[in-house]
C-alpha cells in the first residue's frame, strides 16, 4: 500500500478501518458514543448490506475486481451516504470538522 496522496483510495486501509480500527461494522451500534451518534447507525448498516457480502466472496483480491463487480455502484452510493456530514458537524477551514 503506497503512503501517497491518496493513500486513503486503498480499499483494504478503508476495510481496516471500518471493521477493526473504529469497529463501526458490523455492528455500527456497538460504536455509539464512541464515534458514532445514533443518527449516524442507519446509512453505516446500509453499507454493511452491500460491502460485507462482496468481502466474504472476493476476499483479498484487488481493489479492480471490487470495482469490476456489480455490486460495486451501491457500495460506493452506501459509502457516499455514510460520508455526508451528521447534523451537528460542520467542516471547518482546515478540512477538519467543528462542532457548529
Amino acid at each position: 500500500m503506497g503512503r501517497g496522496r491518496h493513500y486513503y483510495d486503498d480499499l483494504d486501509l478503508c476495510v481496516h478501518v471500518l471493521y477493526d480500527d473504529c469497529e463501526v461494522l458490523p455492528d455500527p451500534r456497538r460504536a455509539l458514543g464512541a464515534v458514532l451518534r445514533p443518527a449516524d447507525v442507519p446509512s453505516l448498516q446500509a453499507l454493511y448490506v452491500v460491502l460485507d457480502p462482496l468481502l466474504t466472496r472476493l476476499g483479498d483480491r484487488p481493489d479492480a475486481d471490487y470495482m469490476a463487480e456489480p455490486a460495486w455502484p451501491a457500495v460506493v452510493q452506501a459509502a457516499q451516504a455514510a460520508l455526508r456530514e451528521p447534523r451537528g458537524v460542520r467542516r471547518s477551514g482546515g478540512g477538519g470538522l467543528a462542532r457548529s
